[in-house]
């Protein structure tokens, strides 16, 4: 009976009960998928990683609780994934082969740092469903592929939010980052709703793959290559966002809340 390695991580944070629960589980490629996909859904997490491979550079994939497999990339649990990985290897560093190419993971101090892709978002006006979902008009709209950025006036606008899940829920598969300009000279805080997503989860407690579009947006706005970012969730999150030429990466802690064994 095969015994598998399993964590639950929370990412993004430095605290317990903080940040982004994740599931990491160590397997040898020998399960098929709809083993994963129920390993996935008991054992809790919006998204669990599965780690395959041995040394340097390991394959990954995720899981939703519902048994999805994500399709697009998962921060947070990628996060988790090299929290759980880089003690047992000899170097500091490590690549995952992922369905949105390779990401690059390194200990940075009591940190990780990530390489993450970056996703262009573009302005439009905002359509009246999206206001009506999100309870409040921004003051400014940009689509990207993946998820929707609205931008507000004031760190509190993004506080008092109170969407109408229904509504939002209508709109589709679409994520809905709402941001303003944090109180530090380079800082932005947001927060994330994403009932389309079919994770469990309204309001994502911290969530890594924003910044693939926070990041990029923001940098430029405010003319700088370091950003640090803040998730107004009730578990919060923390984000050290940088630029380095044409690559994008964030750098955050992650917390270890329990290890133990999965009995196939």
């Amino acid at each position: 009976m095969p015994h598998l390695r399993a964590l639950q991580i929370h990412a993004f944070t430095d605290a317990l009960h903080g940040g982004s629960p994740a599931g990491v589980i160590f397997h040898d490629d020998s399960l098929p998928d709809a083993d994963l996909r129920k390993i996935a859904t008991d054992f809790g997490p919006s998204v669990s990683a599965f780690i395959s491979g041995e040394g340097q550079r390991r394959r990954l994939r995720w899981f939703t609780r519902e048994g999805a497999e994500v399709q697009t990339y998962c921060g947070h649990a990628t996060f988790a994934a090299a929290h759980a990985a880089l003690p047992l290897l000899h170097g500091s560093s490590l690549e995952f082969d992922t369905i949105s190419g390779l990401r690059r993971a390194a200990k940075a101090g009591n940190c990780i740092k990530l390489d993450i892709p970056q996703w262009i978002v573009t302005p439009e006006p905002c359509p009246p469903a999206v206001a009506a979902a999100i309870g409040a008009e921004p003051s400014g709209f940009f689509r990207g592929s993946r998820d929707c950025m609205l931008i507000f006036d004031s760190v509190e606008a993004v506080r008092n939010l109170a969407p109408d899940f229904a509504l939002m829920l209508a709109l589709g598969d679409i994520g809905f980052i709402a941001a303003a300009k944090g109180t530090a000279p380079d800082e932005v805080v947001f927060r994330f709703f994403c009932p389309g997503f079919h994770i469990g989860e309204d309001e994502d407690p911290a969530t890594g793959s924003a910044q693939s579009s926070l990041g990029p947006y923001w940098l430029d706005r405010l003319s700088t290559n370091q950003l640090a970012v803040r998730q107004l969730s009730a578990r919060g999150g923390q984000f050290l966002v940088e630029r380095r030429g044409e690559s994008l990466s964030i750098t955050s802690p992650c917390t270890t809340f329990f290890a133990g064994e999965i009995h196939i």
